[in-house]
């Protein structure tokens, strides 16, 4: 193919292991001989339609000037350079490679084309940018039954899809929640088991096994190692976007459930994690907001996405999650029995700057009250953070600070002891709060700030139930004590926000995104 024409029509892929350097990128070198028949070589069209706009940075990235007569000729790397230029990709992609380029080689989404086994799944492959083998793999090779664990059948049997129909394969972001982490993905998609709809969790390997119809992500900021120094989250921030958008060339809708408008803590990364976030949202095909406030909210912050289709599905309750059983966390009892008979309030969660705890023991401080402030949950951000929590608890009367994350067996006893959970979060630092859905489902009355999102909550709960604050944490403890003397029902109406009816709007939402 030495000197081919960037418009030539077809590409030629040949089959044939080998160990040779990947940046071979279209045709490996020659199989070693064996006594098999030869597999003859497999010619892919071109098709017609341009590469993929806000992607088109990682073409200067690539490598494709390295490997120009094998990916379509001289011009790949002068369109590759023309095509980066003022992207908001740019920066993500420098050492990034190699892979064709999608205007190199872009190939149909179902072309049967011999694969390279262990490129496929292999973890070495994947572990940094994805190689030139393993991601022609993902793009050209169909995957033949369930590659991640059981047969076809047995999968389908076991999640209860309907005979005779094609269920929807979903990579749901985490769909695997475990003991000590938030259930409320666990159980949307615990509710999704009769509806024809297979859900694996979602990770990187997924993405190049299977063939997902949809890929369900919740929060974007957990799908790269900010943390890892900007190098090498540019690397992982590129190779994250780089299989999202091969996954989505290969069929698949993404969407996005917009709990917040961005990390809460942000990452140290520059203007990084704003990049990532753009491209991120430039490839979503469809919107779950957890209230009609949040979504006006998100539309207005991200103008780029106000004409994306979206779908109002309300935060799922945990009505019967949590076991009613008696406390097994020391500190637990310790704060139960320190001051018996008065007044408790209760703030729970990770402890991170946003949630204001800080300021609430200050103000905690200065009302002089006879009550109790019980803080509980892991302590998350600078170990300056950490020590300013720890002193300030340790310095104030009626405060007492459980720093480590409560297992789930402790979560009811935690809040039975309380009165009024109080949430006196940070003005903007939050949409929704999976504590306060939490404390109403354990029968627990909560005060928390004064947002149209709350506003929502309010409307469906009762305001008997959910008392909303302006101002300081001194605002909120006058709350707190006025909604714990007020009468109210045994328990709040949650109906509209039990899980089952959560997870069918969800799959309406799967089904109009599918089918778009």
């Amino acid at each position: 193919m030495e000197g081919a024409s960037p418009a030539s029509s077809t590409i030629a892929i040949r089959s044939g292991r080998s160990r040779a350097s990947p940046r071979a990128l279209i045709t490996p070198p020659p199989a070693k001989p064996s006594s098999k028949a030869p597999i003859p070589a497999i010619a892919i069209p071109r098709p017609d339609t341009p590469p993929v706009p806000g992607l088109a940075a990682m073409a200067a990235a690539t490598r494709c000037s390295r490997s120009s007569s094998a990916v379509g000729g001289a011009g790949c790397a002068s369109r590759a350079r023309s095509w980066s230029s003022g992207s908001v990709m740019s920066p993500l992609y420098a050492g990034i490679g190699p892979f064709p380029h999608p205007s190199c080689s872009p190939l149909p989404p179902r072309a049967v084309v011999p694969p390279w086994d262990k490129a496929r799944l292999s973890h070495r492959n994947m572990g940094a940018a994805p190689t030139a083998k393993a991601l022609m793999t993902i793009m050209t090779s169909p995957i033949r039954g369930n590659r991640c664990g059981g047969s076809r059948r047995e999968r389908d049997s076991a999640m209860h899809v309907q005979p005779g129909a094609k269920p929807l394969i979903i990579l749901a972001q985490a769909a695997d929640a475990v003991s000590g982490e938030n259930p409320y993905t666990k159980l949307l998609y615990a509710g999704m088991e009769d509806q024809n709809i297979v859900v694996h969790p979602y990770s990187r390997r997924s993405l190049v096994a299977l063939r997902p119809d949809i890929i369900h992500v919740h929060w974007p900021e957990f799908l790269v190692r900010w943390n890892a120094g900007t190098a090498k989250a540019a690397a992982d921030a590129a190779k994250e976007l780089a299989l999202l958008w091969l996954a989505r060339r290969r069929g698949a809708k993404l969407i996005w459930t917009a709990h917040d408008l961005g990390a809460h803590d942000r990452p140290d990364v520059g203007k990084l994690y704003a990049r990532f976030t753009a491209a991120f949202n430039a490839m979503v095909d469809r919107i779950i907001s957890l209230s009609p406030a949040a979504l006006v909210a998100v539309r207005k912050h991200y103008p780029a996405i106000a004409q994306v289709p979206a779908d109002i599905v309300p935060h799922g309750h945990y009505i019967g999650y949590y076991p009613a059983t008696p406390a097994t966390h020391p500190g637990l009892a310790a704060a139960r029995d320190a001051v018996p008979g008065k007044p408790t309030y209760l703030i729970f969660g990770q402890i991170r700057r946003y949630k204001n705890v800080t300021g609430l023991m200050q103000d905690f401080a200065e009302t002089g009250t006879d009550a109790q402030l019980v803080i509980a949950g892991e302590i998350r951000g600078t170990e300056e953070f950490r020590e300013e929590v720890l002193t300030k608890a340790a310095e104030t009367p009626g405060v007492h600070l459980i720093p480590d994350r409560i297992a789930d067996a402790d979560v009811w006893a935690l809040h039975d002891m309380a009165d009024v959970i109080v949430l006196p979060y940070a003005q903007g630092s939050a949409l929704h709060s999976g504590a306060a859905i939490l404390a109403l489902s354990l029968g627990k009355p909560i005060v928390v700030r004064d947002t149209p999102t709350m506003r929502d909550l309010q409307a469906i709960v009762g305001a008997d139930w959910v008392a909303l604050f302006n101002g300081t944490p001194k605002d909120a403890l006058t709350s707190a004590a006025a909604l714990q003397a007020a009468p109210r029902a045994a328990a709040p109406d949650l109906s509209a926000l039990e899980p089952a009816l959560t997870a069918r709007q969800t799959v309406a939402c799967y089904r109009a995104a599918h089918q778009a």
